[in-house]
Protein backbone atom coordinates (compact mmCIF):
# COMPACT_ATOMS: atom_id res chain seq x y z
CA UNK A 1 0.00 0.00 0.00
CA UNK A 2 2.85 2.40 0.85
CA UNK A 3 4.54 1.71 -2.48
CA UNK A 4 1.28 2.34 -4.33
CA UNK A 5 0.73 5.63 -2.49
CA UNK A 6 4.26 6.67 -3.39
CA UNK A 7 3.61 5.96 -7.08
CA UNK A 8 0.28 7.83 -6.88
CA UNK A 9 2.01 10.90 -5.43
CA UNK A 10 4.54 10.99 -8.27
CA UNK A 11 1.79 10.53 -10.86
CA UNK A 12 -0.36 13.23 -9.27
CA UNK A 13 2.57 15.70 -9.15
CA UNK A 14 3.47 15.04 -12.79
CA UNK A 15 -0.13 15.21 -14.00
CA UNK A 16 -0.74 18.64 -12.43
CA UNK A 17 2.80 19.91 -12.98
CA UNK A 18 3.31 20.63 -9.28
CA UNK A 19 6.64 19.35 -7.98
CA UNK A 20 5.71 20.38 -4.45
CA UNK A 21 3.20 17.52 -4.46
CA UNK A 22 5.93 14.92 -5.08
CA UNK A 23 7.08 12.76 -2.16
CA UNK A 24 9.46 14.52 0.22
CA UNK A 25 12.20 13.17 2.50
CA UNK A 26 9.58 13.05 5.27
CA UNK A 27 7.32 10.91 3.05
CA UNK A 28 10.09 8.44 2.29
CA UNK A 29 11.30 8.32 5.89
CA UNK A 30 7.76 7.58 7.11
CA UNK A 31 7.43 4.75 4.61
CA UNK A 32 10.83 3.30 5.50
CA UNK A 33 9.85 3.47 9.16
CA UNK A 34 6.70 1.46 8.34
CA UNK A 35 8.93 -1.29 6.92
CA UNK A 36 11.17 -0.99 9.98
CA UNK A 37 8.28 -1.69 12.35
CA UNK A 38 7.78 -4.97 10.48
CA UNK A 39 11.46 -5.87 10.35
CA UNK A 40 11.54 -5.67 6.55
CA UNK A 41 15.15 -4.64 5.98
CA UNK A 42 15.46 -5.32 2.21
CA UNK A 43 12.24 -3.42 1.43
CA UNK A 44 13.33 -0.45 3.59
CA UNK A 45 16.73 -0.28 1.91
CA UNK A 46 15.16 -0.53 -1.57
CA UNK A 47 13.32 2.74 -0.86
CA UNK A 48 16.51 4.32 0.45
CA UNK A 49 18.30 3.32 -2.76
CA UNK A 50 15.52 4.92 -4.81
CA UNK A 51 16.03 8.18 -2.90
CA UNK A 52 19.77 8.09 -3.47
CA UNK A 53 19.23 7.48 -7.18
CA UNK A 54 16.31 9.83 -7.93
CA UNK A 55 16.04 12.14 -4.89
CA UNK A 56 15.12 13.62 -2.55
CA UNK A 57 18.37 13.31 -0.60
CA UNK A 58 17.84 11.26 2.58
CA UNK A 59 18.88 12.56 5.98
CA UNK A 60 20.08 10.96 9.22
CA UNK A 61 16.52 10.01 10.24
CA UNK A 62 16.01 8.21 6.92
CA UNK A 63 19.18 6.17 7.31
CA UNK A 64 18.37 5.48 10.97
CA UNK A 65 14.96 4.08 10.01
CA UNK A 66 16.60 1.84 7.43
CA UNK A 67 19.22 0.62 9.93
CA UNK A 68 16.41 0.00 12.42
CA UNK A 69 14.60 -2.10 9.80
CA UNK A 70 17.65 -4.33 9.41
CA UNK A 71 18.09 -4.47 13.18
CA UNK A 72 14.56 -5.84 13.59
CA UNK A 73 14.88 -8.28 10.71
CA UNK A 74 15.87 -11.93 11.01
CA UNK A 75 18.50 -11.66 8.26
CA UNK A 76 21.86 -13.20 9.17
CA UNK A 77 23.76 -10.41 7.44
CA UNK A 78 21.85 -7.64 9.27
CA UNK A 79 24.95 -6.48 11.25
CA UNK A 80 26.95 -6.20 8.03
CA UNK A 81 24.17 -4.28 6.28
CA UNK A 82 23.90 -1.86 9.21
CA UNK A 83 27.65 -1.24 9.30
CA UNK A 84 27.69 -0.61 5.54
CA UNK A 85 24.81 1.87 5.83
CA UNK A 86 26.57 3.80 8.59
CA UNK A 87 29.77 4.00 6.50
CA UNK A 88 27.66 5.24 3.60
CA UNK A 89 26.20 7.97 5.82
CA UNK A 90 29.69 9.26 6.66
CA UNK A 91 30.79 9.16 3.02
CA UNK A 92 27.70 11.04 1.84
CA UNK A 93 28.03 13.62 4.61
CA UNK A 94 31.60 14.36 3.49
CA UNK A 95 30.74 14.41 -0.22
CA UNK A 96 27.64 16.57 0.13
CA UNK A 97 28.89 18.69 3.00
CA UNK A 98 25.65 17.85 4.83
CA UNK A 99 25.92 17.53 8.61
CA UNK A 100 22.34 16.20 8.58
CA UNK A 101 23.71 12.98 7.09
CA UNK A 102 26.18 12.20 9.89
CA UNK A 103 25.37 9.26 12.19
CA UNK A 104 23.93 10.35 15.53
CA UNK A 105 23.60 8.61 18.90
CA UNK A 106 20.49 6.78 17.71
CA UNK A 107 22.44 5.37 14.74
CA UNK A 108 25.11 3.95 17.02
CA UNK A 109 22.62 2.68 19.61
CA UNK A 110 20.66 0.84 16.92
CA UNK A 111 23.90 -0.59 15.56
CA UNK A 112 24.81 -1.83 19.04
CA UNK A 113 21.34 -3.35 19.35
CA UNK A 114 21.69 -5.34 16.13
CA UNK A 115 24.89 -6.93 17.46
CA UNK A 116 23.36 -7.46 20.92
CA UNK A 117 20.35 -9.34 19.54
CA UNK A 118 22.68 -11.78 17.79
CA UNK A 119 24.83 -12.47 20.84
CA UNK A 120 27.78 -10.45 19.51
CA UNK A 121 28.47 -8.68 22.80
CA UNK A 122 32.13 -7.90 22.13
CA UNK A 123 31.26 -6.18 18.83
CA UNK A 124 28.58 -4.16 20.64
CA UNK A 125 31.08 -3.09 23.30
CA UNK A 126 33.68 -2.17 20.69
CA UNK A 127 31.24 0.30 19.12
CA UNK A 128 30.53 1.85 22.53
CA UNK A 129 34.25 2.13 23.30
CA UNK A 130 34.75 3.94 20.01
CA UNK A 131 32.18 6.50 21.12
CA UNK A 132 33.95 6.95 24.47
CA UNK A 133 37.14 8.13 22.72
CA UNK A 134 35.65 11.57 22.30
CA UNK A 135 37.97 14.28 21.01
CA UNK A 136 38.48 16.58 18.03
CA UNK A 137 39.94 13.72 16.00
CA UNK A 138 36.99 11.45 16.81
CA UNK A 139 33.80 13.52 16.48
CA UNK A 140 31.42 10.68 17.33
CA UNK A 141 28.23 11.38 19.29
CA UNK A 142 28.41 10.97 23.05
CA UNK A 143 26.63 7.72 24.09
CA UNK A 144 23.59 7.92 26.33
CA UNK A 145 22.06 5.66 28.98
CA UNK A 146 20.22 3.61 26.33
CA UNK A 147 23.49 2.95 24.50
CA UNK A 148 25.14 1.77 27.72
CA UNK A 149 22.17 -0.40 28.75
CA UNK A 150 22.12 -2.05 25.30
CA UNK A 151 25.74 -3.16 25.70
CA UNK A 152 25.06 -4.44 29.22
CA UNK A 153 22.10 -6.44 27.93
CA UNK A 154 24.25 -7.84 25.15
CA UNK A 155 26.67 -9.26 27.72
CA UNK A 156 23.82 -10.44 29.97
CA UNK A 157 22.30 -12.45 27.10
CA UNK A 158 25.65 -13.87 25.98
CA UNK A 159 27.19 -17.19 27.03
CA UNK A 160 30.48 -15.61 28.09
CA UNK A 161 31.31 -16.77 31.63
CA UNK A 162 33.05 -13.57 32.77
CA UNK A 163 30.35 -11.30 31.30
CA UNK A 164 29.41 -9.86 34.75
CA UNK A 165 33.02 -8.84 35.38
CA UNK A 166 33.23 -7.20 31.96
CA UNK A 167 30.04 -5.27 32.73
CA UNK A 168 31.33 -4.15 36.12
CA UNK A 169 34.54 -2.82 34.56
CA UNK A 170 32.53 -1.07 31.90
CA UNK A 171 30.30 0.58 34.52
CA UNK A 172 33.40 2.03 36.20
CA UNK A 173 34.74 3.33 32.89
CA UNK A 174 31.38 4.88 31.99
CA UNK A 175 31.26 6.66 35.36
CA UNK A 176 34.79 8.00 34.80
CA UNK A 177 33.84 9.19 31.32
CA UNK A 178 30.73 10.91 32.71
CA UNK A 179 32.83 12.73 35.31
CA UNK A 180 35.26 13.83 32.61
CA UNK A 181 32.32 15.22 30.65
CA UNK A 182 31.30 17.31 33.67
CA UNK A 183 34.81 18.66 34.09
CA UNK A 184 34.79 19.62 30.42
CA UNK A 185 31.58 21.58 30.96
CA UNK A 186 29.18 18.89 29.76
CA UNK A 187 26.38 17.01 31.50
CA UNK A 188 26.92 13.61 33.06
CA UNK A 189 23.23 12.66 33.46
CA UNK A 190 23.09 11.94 29.72
CA UNK A 191 25.55 9.07 30.15
CA UNK A 192 25.45 8.08 33.81
CA UNK A 193 24.30 4.40 33.83
CA UNK A 194 20.67 4.16 34.90
CA UNK A 195 18.74 1.44 36.69
CA UNK A 196 18.21 -0.48 33.44
CA UNK A 197 21.96 -0.78 32.90
CA UNK A 198 22.50 -1.92 36.49
CA UNK A 199 19.63 -4.39 36.26
CA UNK A 200 21.30 -5.92 33.21
CA UNK A 201 24.48 -6.46 35.26
CA UNK A 202 22.50 -7.93 38.16
CA UNK A 203 20.77 -10.26 35.71
CA UNK A 204 24.19 -11.13 34.31
CA UNK A 205 25.26 -12.39 37.75
CA UNK A 206 21.93 -14.16 38.24
CA UNK A 207 22.17 -16.12 34.99
CA UNK A 208 25.59 -17.41 35.98
CA UNK A 209 24.62 -18.55 39.47
CA UNK A 210 26.43 -15.79 41.35
CA UNK A 211 23.72 -14.50 43.72
CA UNK A 212 26.06 -13.07 46.37
CA UNK A 213 27.67 -10.73 43.81
CA UNK A 214 24.26 -9.80 42.43
CA UNK A 215 23.16 -8.83 45.95
CA UNK A 216 26.39 -6.91 46.53
CA UNK A 217 25.59 -4.70 43.54
CA UNK A 218 22.04 -4.25 44.86
CA UNK A 219 23.49 -3.10 48.21
CA UNK A 220 25.69 -0.58 46.41
CA UNK A 221 22.62 0.81 44.66
CA UNK A 222 20.78 1.10 47.98
CA UNK A 223 23.70 3.03 49.49
CA UNK A 224 22.67 6.67 49.15
CA UNK A 225 26.26 7.91 49.47
CA UNK A 226 27.15 7.12 45.85
CA UNK A 227 25.90 8.24 42.46
CA UNK A 228 24.40 4.87 41.52
CA UNK A 229 20.70 4.73 40.62
CA UNK A 230 18.26 3.42 43.21
CA UNK A 231 17.12 -0.17 42.59
CA UNK A 232 13.57 -1.09 41.59
CA UNK A 233 11.36 -4.17 41.74
CA UNK A 234 13.25 -5.71 38.79
CA UNK A 235 16.58 -5.36 40.61
CA UNK A 236 15.26 -7.07 43.73
CA UNK A 237 13.46 -9.77 41.75
CA UNK A 238 16.60 -10.53 39.72
CA UNK A 239 18.66 -11.00 42.89
CA UNK A 240 15.96 -13.23 44.36
CA UNK A 241 15.85 -15.22 41.14
CA UNK A 242 19.62 -15.69 41.37
CA UNK A 243 19.25 -17.13 44.88
CA UNK A 244 16.17 -19.20 44.01
CA UNK A 245 17.97 -21.03 41.21
CA UNK A 246 21.28 -21.43 43.03
CA UNK A 247 22.54 -24.14 45.37
CA UNK A 248 22.99 -21.62 48.17
CA UNK A 249 21.78 -23.28 51.39
CA UNK A 250 20.23 -20.13 52.85
CA UNK A 251 18.57 -19.10 49.55
CA UNK A 252 15.01 -19.15 51.00
CA UNK A 253 16.10 -16.98 53.92
CA UNK A 254 17.90 -14.55 51.62
CA UNK A 255 14.83 -14.27 49.37
CA UNK A 256 12.52 -13.81 52.33
CA UNK A 257 14.73 -11.07 53.77
CA UNK A 258 14.87 -9.25 50.43
CA UNK A 259 11.08 -9.46 50.14
CA UNK A 260 10.78 -7.94 53.62
CA UNK A 261 13.15 -5.11 52.67
CA UNK A 262 11.08 -4.35 49.58
CA UNK A 263 7.93 -4.09 51.68
CA UNK A 264 9.60 -1.75 54.15
CA UNK A 265 10.99 0.45 51.39
CA UNK A 266 7.58 0.60 49.69
CA UNK A 267 5.90 1.47 52.98
CA UNK A 268 8.32 4.34 53.62
CA UNK A 269 8.21 5.68 50.06
CA UNK A 270 5.61 7.90 48.42
CA UNK A 271 4.29 8.40 44.90
CA UNK A 272 6.17 6.71 42.07
CA UNK A 273 8.95 5.59 44.40
CA UNK A 274 6.46 3.40 46.29
CA UNK A 275 5.49 1.66 43.05
CA UNK A 276 9.21 1.21 42.34
CA UNK A 277 9.61 -0.99 45.44
CA UNK A 278 6.26 -2.78 45.68
CA UNK A 279 6.78 -6.53 45.21
CA UNK A 280 5.11 -7.90 42.09
CA UNK A 281 3.53 -11.31 41.59
CA UNK A 282 6.80 -12.35 39.89
CA UNK A 283 8.66 -11.39 43.08
CA UNK A 284 6.41 -13.57 45.22
CA UNK A 285 6.56 -16.44 42.72
CA UNK A 286 10.36 -16.29 42.87
CA UNK A 287 10.39 -16.58 46.67
CA UNK A 288 7.94 -19.50 46.47
CA UNK A 289 10.28 -21.16 43.96
CA UNK A 290 13.15 -20.81 46.45
CA UNK A 291 11.01 -22.47 49.14
CA UNK A 292 10.01 -25.23 46.71
CA UNK A 293 13.60 -26.03 45.70
CA UNK A 294 14.54 -26.46 49.36
CA UNK A 295 11.57 -28.62 50.30
CA UNK A 296 9.81 -25.92 52.33
CA UNK A 297 6.22 -26.54 51.25
CA UNK A 298 4.64 -25.07 54.39
CA UNK A 299 6.50 -21.79 53.91
CA UNK A 300 5.51 -21.66 50.24
CA UNK A 301 1.86 -22.23 51.16
CA UNK A 302 2.03 -19.60 53.92
CA UNK A 303 3.31 -17.00 51.46
CA UNK A 304 0.44 -17.77 49.10
CA UNK A 305 -2.01 -17.32 51.99
CA UNK A 306 -0.37 -14.00 52.79
CA UNK A 307 -0.86 -12.81 49.20
CA UNK A 308 -4.53 -13.80 49.28
CA UNK A 309 -5.02 -11.99 52.60
CA UNK A 310 -3.28 -8.79 51.50
CA UNK A 311 -4.91 -8.80 48.07
CA UNK A 312 -1.96 -7.15 46.36
CA UNK A 313 -0.36 -8.45 44.27
CA UNK A 314 -2.98 -10.97 43.20
CA UNK A 315 -1.56 -14.49 42.82
CA UNK A 316 -1.93 -16.15 39.43
CA UNK A 317 -1.96 -19.72 38.12
CA UNK A 318 1.85 -19.80 38.26
CA UNK A 319 1.77 -18.93 41.98
CA UNK A 320 -0.64 -21.75 42.79
CA UNK A 321 1.24 -24.18 40.55
CA UNK A 322 4.54 -23.35 42.27
CA UNK A 323 3.02 -24.09 45.69
CA UNK A 324 1.50 -27.34 44.38
CA UNK A 325 4.90 -28.34 43.02
CA UNK A 326 6.39 -27.55 46.44
CA UNK A 327 3.99 -30.06 48.03
CA UNK A 328 4.71 -32.62 45.31
CA UNK A 329 8.49 -32.35 45.84
CA UNK A 330 8.47 -31.95 49.65
CA UNK A 331 10.52 -34.83 51.15
CA UNK A 332 8.91 -34.60 54.61
CA UNK A 333 5.30 -34.91 53.45
CA UNK A 334 3.55 -38.19 52.67
CA UNK A 335 2.16 -38.78 49.19
CA UNK A 336 -1.39 -38.89 50.52
CA UNK A 337 -1.02 -35.55 52.31
CA UNK A 338 0.58 -33.99 49.22
CA UNK A 339 -2.37 -35.22 47.10
CA UNK A 340 -4.83 -33.73 49.56
CA UNK A 341 -3.01 -30.38 49.62
CA UNK A 342 -2.78 -30.16 45.83
CA UNK A 343 -6.41 -31.14 45.31
CA UNK A 344 -7.44 -28.39 47.71
CA UNK A 345 -5.30 -25.83 45.87
CA UNK A 346 -6.61 -27.01 42.48
CA UNK A 347 -10.23 -26.51 43.55
CA UNK A 348 -9.39 -23.20 45.25
CA UNK A 349 -7.97 -21.86 41.99
CA UNK A 350 -11.19 -22.61 40.12
CA UNK A 351 -13.34 -21.18 42.90
CA UNK A 352 -11.37 -17.93 43.17
CA UNK A 353 -11.28 -17.52 39.39
CA UNK A 354 -15.08 -17.72 39.29
CA UNK A 355 -15.68 -15.53 42.36
CA UNK A 356 -13.28 -12.80 41.27
CA UNK A 357 -13.77 -13.10 37.55
CA UNK A 358 -10.02 -13.53 37.08
CA UNK A 359 -9.15 -16.00 34.32
CA UNK A 360 -5.47 -15.72 35.29
CA UNK A 361 -6.34 -17.90 38.30
CA UNK A 362 -7.73 -20.80 36.25
CA UNK A 363 -5.57 -23.95 36.22
CA UNK A 364 -3.21 -23.95 33.24
CA UNK A 365 -1.60 -26.79 31.29
CA UNK A 366 1.33 -26.98 33.73
CA UNK A 367 -1.11 -27.05 36.67
CA UNK A 368 -2.84 -30.09 35.19
CA UNK A 369 0.59 -31.63 34.60
CA UNK A 370 1.47 -31.28 38.30
CA UNK A 371 -1.82 -32.88 39.34
CA UNK A 372 -1.39 -35.77 36.88
CA UNK A 373 2.16 -36.39 38.17
CA UNK A 374 0.84 -36.27 41.72
CA UNK A 375 -1.86 -38.89 41.03
CA UNK A 376 0.59 -41.15 39.21
CA UNK A 377 3.03 -40.90 42.13
CA UNK A 378 0.22 -41.90 44.47
CA UNK A 379 -0.79 -44.81 42.23
CA UNK A 380 -4.13 -43.25 41.40
CA UNK A 381 -4.04 -43.93 37.67
CA UNK A 382 -7.79 -43.49 37.16
CA UNK A 383 -7.63 -39.97 38.59
CA UNK A 384 -4.63 -39.16 36.40
CA UNK A 385 -6.46 -40.42 33.29
CA UNK A 386 -9.57 -38.42 34.19
CA UNK A 387 -7.52 -35.23 34.39
CA UNK A 388 -5.91 -36.00 31.02
CA UNK A 389 -9.38 -36.25 29.46
CA UNK A 390 -10.45 -32.98 31.09
CA UNK A 391 -7.30 -31.28 29.79
CA UNK A 392 -8.00 -32.53 26.25
CA UNK A 393 -11.60 -31.27 26.48
CA UNK A 394 -10.34 -27.89 27.67
CA UNK A 395 -7.95 -27.67 24.71
CA UNK A 396 -10.79 -28.59 22.35
CA UNK A 397 -13.08 -25.84 23.73
CA UNK A 398 -10.29 -23.24 23.54
CA UNK A 399 -9.54 -24.21 19.93
CA UNK A 400 -13.26 -23.91 19.09
CA UNK A 401 -13.49 -20.44 20.65
CA UNK A 402 -10.47 -19.27 18.66
CA UNK A 403 -11.91 -20.70 15.44
CA UNK A 404 -15.28 -19.01 16.02
CA UNK A 405 -13.53 -15.70 16.72
CA UNK A 406 -12.08 -15.72 13.21
CA UNK A 407 -15.24 -16.85 11.44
Amino acid sequence: KCKQLLADMYEFAEHYGKTELAPTVVTYTTMIDAFAQRGQGPEAEALLRKMLADGPLPNTLTFNSCINAWSKSVAEDAPVRCMELMKEMKTLANEKGEADLLPDVFTYTTLIDVFAKRGLAQDAENILRGMLVHDAGNPLPVPNVVTVASVMNAWAQSDVEDAPDRCRRLLVEIDQFAEAQVEAGGQNHVLRPNVFAYNAVVNCYAKRGRPAEAEKLLREMLDGSNDKPLPDVVTFSSVMNAYAHSDTKDAPERCSQLLGEMRELAKAATGRRRHQYEPSVITYNTVITAYRKHGLADEADDLLREMLAIGKPVPNATTFSAVMLAWLKCPTVSVDEAVERCESLFEEMKRLAEERGQRSLLPQKHTYGIMISMYEKAGRDEKAEELRRRLEQRRYHIANRIERAFM
